[in-house]
């Protein structure tokens, strides 16, 4: 008797653990459904209630027949031809996919961004540059790197063919951020440049509606040109990283700017890698207290790495680790993904520094190992703990010093190979080449019109020659006429 009881309650246990995240998710739809539906008002759209439900959207693993409920429900905000309020419910559906399933979300965002070329509703190409650029994240983050190169490419070559400046800037900076992931940096920071160089002069207003901002608007412009910096601080420049860093940052301190994103971070590293320790904590300080960065969690996790990586440099291990585990305790609650929007946020590697610092040199490697494994295709940073193991295992005598070098030469060969095979001219001289260009056309111009000049003029020349000559035989003719009648 007391079996089947014991039985039958474990039964029903296994039933609720089994249906219990399913009712979860469905009661958790239902509050956004209602919270959207609230913020239909009769003046329009209550944007506080709206922003709260799409946030709630974004935070929950979506099954296929929530996010036609979803949609359903985005699609009643389409007035008219106006689709801004439905394509924000479907943005946060591709940021939801984006981190719970990269194959999904890729589908999801090259479905809705062909959509959008059709679309009547005002700003489209500013939402539809928006899904374009979320789109960069599951390509990166999943083993599709290459399908995102070819579809990118391809998107590049389209808009060359109507020169839209919108698309190209877009479609460079993701390309740029590819060839960040596969560790060619001179290819990163041209890519970088060119699509900057399709913004023009930065605008005071760039027309932006949050969150989908002119793609080649000011803000873009200032994220663009610090994230060179950013791609500079990764080859050791710490000279260019701060240069480009700066103009974002002064820019916020002028009061330009709502938020200092993560660029404060950028500089702090840059002068940790300049041995200027003076001002790192002020500048973390900055990212930390950003509003707009605790909304986002991956600044600050970034922040809490770069300010570990400082609390190691000062002897203050106790403290790094602290930092370490509260940035692992941000990534879990919020599926930060390795290659994030602030930055490759890997703190195992931080972990193992410590370790190293402590003499637990086991332990380190094991980190290491584990880091190389969450890595994934962000190969310069895999490439530097393969680097790191490899010395480790040859200062403990390990047999397995050898392979850790093996793979290491192995990957260092593979990323010099293709630095060889995708080498291009930097962008300042591909500039002054193209200015050469102009210049030498602007010449050959100037001379094609100075030959027709010339050639025009020899021919009038000759015209008047002969109609003089033939008035000349004329008034010849007409004298010998005369003396005949005489």
């Amino acid at each position: 008797m007391k079996f089947r009881i014991i039985l039958k309650l474990q039964i029903a246990f296994l039933a609720c653990s089994l249906f219990n995240p399913v009712y979860a998710q469905q009661s958790r739809i239902d509050s956004i459904i209602h919270l959207l539906g609230k913020s239909r008002i009769l003046k329009g759209v209550d944007t506080a209630k709206f922003i709260s439900a799409t946030a709630l959207i974004e935070k929950t693993t979506l099954r296929d027949s929530s996010i036609v409920v979803l949609e359903k429900a985005g699609n009643l905000f389409s007035y008219g031809t106006d689709e801004h309020w439905s394509y924000l419910v479907k943005f946060s559906i591709l940021k939801s996919l984006t981190t719970t399933d990269k194959d999904k979300a890729i589908s999801y965002g090259t479905n809705n961004f062909k959509a959008l070329t059709k679309s009547k509703t005002k700003n489209a190409s500013f939402i539809s540059s928006a899904f374009l650029k979320q789109l960069r994240l599951p390509y990166r983050n999943s083993n599709r790197l290459i399908d995102g190169f070819q579809y990118f490419n391809e998107k590049l070559k389209e808009y060359k063919l109507t020169n839209d400046s919108s698309g190209l800037a877009t479609c460079y900076y993701v390309i740029g951020g590819f060839y960040r992931t596969t560790g060619l940096l001179d290819q990163a920071i041209y890519n970088m440049k060119k699509s900057i160089s399709y913004m023009g002069v930065p605008l005071e207003n760039d027309e932006s509606i949050a969150p989908f901002p002119n793609p080649v608007g000011r803000n873009i412009w200032l994220n663009n040109t610090s994230v060179v910096g950013i791609y500079y601080l990764q080859q050791g420049n710490d000279k260019e990283a701060l240069k480009y860093s700066a103009i974002q940052y002064n820019e916020f301190k002028k009061g330009k700017l709502k938020s200092s994103g993560n660029t404060p971070t950028y500089i702090a590293l840059a002068k940790l890698l300049a041995g200027q320790l003076d001002s790192i904590e002020y500048y973390l300080d900055i990212t930390f207290k950003d509003k707009e960065n605790q909304k986002q969690f991956d600044p600050i996790a970034f922040a809490l790495q770069a300010k570990a990586m400082y609390k190691i440099k000062k002897g203050a291990l106790a403290e790094a680790e602290t930092l370490i585990e509260k940035c692992w305790q941000l990534i879990e609650q919020n599926q930060i993904p390795v290659n994030a929007p602030a930055g490759i946020i890997d703190p195992d590697y931080y972990l193992a520094l410590i370790r190293i610092e402590q003499f637990r040199t086991d332990e380190a490697i094991g980190l290491l190992e584990k880091d190389i494994v969450r890595l994934g295709n962000t190969r310069l940073f895999v490439l530097r703990d393969y680097k790191l193991m490899a010395e480790l295992y040859d200062k403990t005598g390990n047999t397995k010093a050898k392979e850790a070098y093996k793979l290491f030469i192995s990957l260092q060969d593979s990323l010099l190979s293709d630095q060889n095979k995708y080498r291009s001219l930097s962008f300042e001289t591909e500039q002054q080449m193209n200015e050469k260009e102009l210049s030498i056309t602007k010449l050959r111009s100037e001379n094609k019109i100075s030959s027709l000049i010339r050639n025009f003029s020899i021919g009038v020349a000759i015209l008047l020659l002969i109609l003089a000559i033939g008035a000349y035989q004329r008034f010849r003719y007409k004298q010998k006429a005369n003396r005949i009648l005489e």
